[in-house]
């Protein structure tokens, strides 16, 4: 994902914008990292250049577990308060 898509990017259960980025490691290109909406709490991976913005009950929980495994230094937000589930 380029990272001028932040610029555009919004939480498709609230349309808050802009989403917070987690886990990125300042290149133009973002392969994997966590977006987070802070008007509604929920969070979204990014999985291979490709941010996933699905509702709910449309998540694979398992398959972003894996992939959330791989970004370090999440807050206490995303991985105790974060929708729709808890990461610890």
């Amino acid at each position: 994902m380029n990272r001028r898509l932040l610029d555009i990017l919004a939480c498709p259960m609230d349309k808050h914008y802009p989403l917070e980025l987690y886990g990125d490691d300042n290149s133009d290109t973002i392969q994997t990292a966590l977006l987070y909406c802070t008007e509604c709490g929920r969070f979204y991976v990014v999985d291979g250049g490709i941010p996933i913005l699905l509702p709910d009950d449309l998540r694979d929980r398992d398959a972003e577990i894996n992939v959330i495994k791989n970004i370090p230094n999440l807050p206490d937000k995303i991985t105790l308060h974060g929708k729709p589930w808890k990461i610890t």
